[in-house]
């Protein structure tokens, strides 16, 4: 009996394939491929080999010329080798996890081949994808100096060793690690699905190809047992790439490494990964640890993801996208769709039957395959993946959620989602850079069309950029309200002259780093004159929106208050700066308008805080991202339709922002 599939979920991943496939076919004329980097030649080998193996039904199933295609894409592969097997190209040099991106899809479709071939003909000594050995590590140097000798030694090994005995404890571990995850295993996962005109000349096509990929993935091999990483994702693309390798030829060294990498555990906190990023989670962590947990039979590894799904459904924001502004890494500057969650989300869904992350994984599929490549390849290797999901629970119109660690809250009411961040690192770390969480924006409004990109304070002072909470606070009111508070001490240094015992004679001292610049100037030893600058931000989250109350003291410099709409809509009631700008001088309203939803931004008090008038700022209002963009010529600046609420120090400003 055939098992029931999700036919919709097929048919998507079918024709944005079909579309991919398209698109690589017409590349073959031209030169592209020769400049192309190695991750996106072993993506375009998976895909070509999935669409060969008809995944979902694929126009171009059984097609000659793309198992042709492929050969030429990894012969390309092959010059692209560095003498210790991994992979050339990028900045990162001699890369074990950038190479490791590569080795999973290039192992990927070295399974789908295997599990063709023995679909088109009956196993011989000969036939197949022969598993590469590894325990001898003469062997592997010696294959990995040598491309030639590691494709000889590789099939010599494995046919000495036994190839059928080995090809069925493989499919033996693949079959009782599925059933243990997915249930029993289709009878025909993973076999070609189109007509086979002649299988001789096809048999022959897949191990042609099948021995280059083996090439390939038995140099590498050796390479990432020993290799190193970067960041905390890279540890779980890398023993994916590991895991893979052993399905395909079960080795203890493979094992060995990946369990180091995950004694090390894995870096979850509140149901989000250390590095606070959803595109490393939807295109890393998530799909790395589910191949890991089923390869070595690690559930507790999908606890891990389940519990980063369950999270992101909290950061899905009423557009379909996932919140990035707590994120450590790129993301943080743009959005990332939840369409990027689809395979983990399906996965999930239906190894938990869990009906929230199914109504999650069809939002996704709405927003389009985001990777057709590896969901066809899913339908082959795992085609589990296509069974109908659990009846789909949308959440609650009203839920409420505390980042505590990342110093996030976000809102969901059914008139407005409201987001507030205090996390950024740069409190701790003085300083914009990679792995840090930079975003100077704390808080985002979402009310339908109209969308409060972000809201973020700007000040002249020192260079030192704009207010950057150390931390998020939150509590609830006598009447259900959200109180959440935002603080922050900023403070620069005069330094007085030297004391007579610290005077060099010959006018010579250190070169030291003050904190926001460098000079020869011995800081440490001199006595310094503090000017500090203190900002406190109170949100009350309601109903229908915020109200702020921002508290600016110390030092008298101007500060400018900019809320960037998405850009589209119209904006009323303030005075135009030009270049999308305005400014709204209080008391007064100015809209902003998208469609038919609308947010009001209300100044209701803006005072210098102690009973008097609010200063007017010097100068006309303007974001500075500080000393450290302004250097090198760069900006963080948002962009969209701005609107700027300003005066000087000290001051006192209450604004609501609401849904019209």
């Amino acid at each position: 009996m055939t098992a029931p599939v999700d036919a919709a979920f097929v048919e998507q991943v079918r024709a944005a394939l079909d579309e991919q496939i398209r698109q690589i076919t017409e590349e073959a004329g031209g030169d592209t491929w020769q400049h192309l980097a190695h991750r996106s030649l072993a993506a375009r080998i998976k895909a070509l080999v999935a669409a060969w193996c008809g995944a979902g039904g694929s126009a171009y199933g059984g097609a000659a010329d793309l198992l042709d295609h492929a050969v030429n894409l990894a012969g390309r592969l092959q010059r692209l080798r560095e003498p210790s097997g991994l992979f050339s190209g990028g900045d990162n040099v001699d890369s074990p996890p950038d190479s490791a991106f590569s080795v999973n899809d290039l192992a990927d479709a070295a399974l789908m081949l295997r599990r063709a071939d023995a679909a088109i003909a009956p196993p011989r000594n000969d036939a197949a994808i022969p598993p590469r050995r590894a325990d001898n590590a003469a062997t592997d140097d010696r294959a990995a100096a040598d491309p030639a000798a590691s494709n000889g030694a590789a099939h010599n090994n494995a046919m000495a060793d036994n190839d059928a005995a080995q090809n069925g404890a493989a499919a033996d571990t693949a079959a009782s690690n599925h059933a243990m995850h997915h249930g029993p295993m289709a009878d025909n996962a993973a076999v070609h699905d189109g007509p086979i005109a002649d299988p001789a000349a096809a048999g022959a096509a897949v191990r042609r190809l099948a021995a280059v990929l083996d090439d390939l993935l038995a140099a590498a091999g050796p390479a990432l047992v020993k290799g190193g990483v970067h960041t905390p994702n890279h540890r779980w693309e890398l023993s994916a790439a590991l895991a893979r390798l052993h399905r395909l030829a079960p080795r203890p060294a493979l094992a060995d490494r990946v369990g180091q990498w995950l004694a090390e555990g894995v870096d979850i906190d509140d149901g989000l990964y250390s590095e606070r990023s959803a595109n490393y989670a939807a295109h890393v962590s998530n799909p790395s640890l589910l191949t890991i947990a089923e390869v070595f039979d690690r559930p507790e590894l999908v606890d891990a993801v389940e519990r980063n799904l369950a999270a992101t459904l909290d950061l899905l924001l009423p557009d379909g996208s996932v919140e990035t502004v707590l994120s450590r890494r790129q993301d943080q500057r743009w959005p990332i769709p939840l369409a990027a969650y689809l395979l983990p989300l399906r996965r999930v869904a239906l190894l938990r039957g869990r009906g929230d992350l199914a109504w999650a994984a069809g939002l996704a599929l709405a927003q389009g395959v985001a990777s057709p490549t590896d969901a066809a390849t899913h339908l082959l290797l795992d085609p589990g993946i296509a069974r109908p999901l659990p009846e789909p629970v949308a959440p609650g119109s009203r839920r409420q959620r505390v980042f505590g660690r990342a110093g996030l809250l976000v809102d969901h009411q059914p008139a407005v989602s409201t987001v507030v961040f205090g996390g950024s690192d740069y409190a701790r770390h003085g300083r914009v850079r990679s792995g840090l969480a930079n975003s100077p924006t704390f808080l985002r409004v979402f009310a339908g069309a109209a969308v409060l990109e972000s809201v973020r304070l700007s000040r002249t002072f020192f260079g030192l950029g704009p207010f950057r909470s150390d931390g998020l606070a939150v509590r609830h009111g006598p009447g259900g309200e959200t109180l959440a508070t935002l603080t922050e001490t900023v403070a620069a240094a005069y330094y007085q002259p030297l004391a007579a015992a610290d005077r060099a004679g010959d006018g010579s001292y250190p070169l030291g780093d003050e904190g926001r610049f460098s000079a020869a100037m011995d800081f440490g030893r001199r006595p310094r004159d503090e000017v500090a600058l203190s900002t406190t931000v109170r949100a009350v989250l309601g109903g229908d929106g915020v109200r702020l109350t921002v508290d600016v003291s110390g030092a008298t410099v101007d500060w400018a208050l900019e809320l960037a709409f998405r850009s589209g809509g119209t904006l009323t009631g303030a005075r135009a700066l030009g270049g999308q700008r305005w400014q709204l001088e209080g008391p007064a309203t100015a809209r902003y308008r998208m469609g038919e939803d609308q947010l009001s931004v209300t100044v209701s008090e803006a005072t210098d805080g102690r009973g008097g008038p609010l200063r007017a700022a010097a100068a006309n209002p303007a974001y500075h991202p500080g000393e450290e963009y302004d250097f090198l010529g760069g900006t963080d600046a948002a962009t969209g339709m701005l609107l700027y609420v300003s005066g000087q120090a000290p001051a006192r400003v209450l604004i609501d922002i609401r849904k019209c």
